[in-house]
């Protein structure tokens, strides 16, 4: 794990840093995959009437299901760790548990981290040799 000894301004400005790119970072994924097509469509037509040709078609990106809540569980799930209102999680399982998790994507707004991922973590019952067999039998 990376730690540091940064005096606490710096180390302050640093995580305000890393968060701002977070969060550029998570709504610059979510516009590709939501203007890509409107983007390209509008440069083809613009070229069309300007009277000469860009791009022949458009660029048809196809949109994930949910893009955009997953996108702002994210940065919830990241303002929360800045703001110290919740311990990250050291499981990436748990994490990816939290962001798909379907049953709360039908309830309604973006929930809190620190809410669900407790839950997530007492609930996490031993792989074994035979657990594994089943699941990739299952999944094969």
């Amino acid at each position: 794990m990376w730690r540091t000894r940064l005096p606490i301004r710096r180390k302050r400005r640093l995580e305000k840093k890393l968060l701002i790119f977070s969060i550029v970072f998570d709504i610059s994924l979510m516009s590709f995959f939501k203007y890509t097509g409107w983007i390209s469509e509008s440069i083809v037509a613009l070229g069309a009437y300007a009277g000469f040709s860009v791009l022949t078609a458009p660029i048809h990106v196809p949109l994930p299901p949910g893009v955009s809540f997953y996108t702002f569980e994210t940065i919830c799930y990241t303002a929360d760790v800045y703001k110290k209102e919740f311990h990250p999680t050291r499981h990436l399982l748990d994490y990816l548990n939290f962001l798909v998790f379907f049953p709360h994507l039908v309830a309604g707004p973006i929930r809190r981290a620190r809410q669900l991922l407790p839950v997530l973590s007492e609930f996490r019952p031993a792989i074994t040799s035979s657990v594994a067999n089943q699941a990739l039998i299952y999944v094969l």
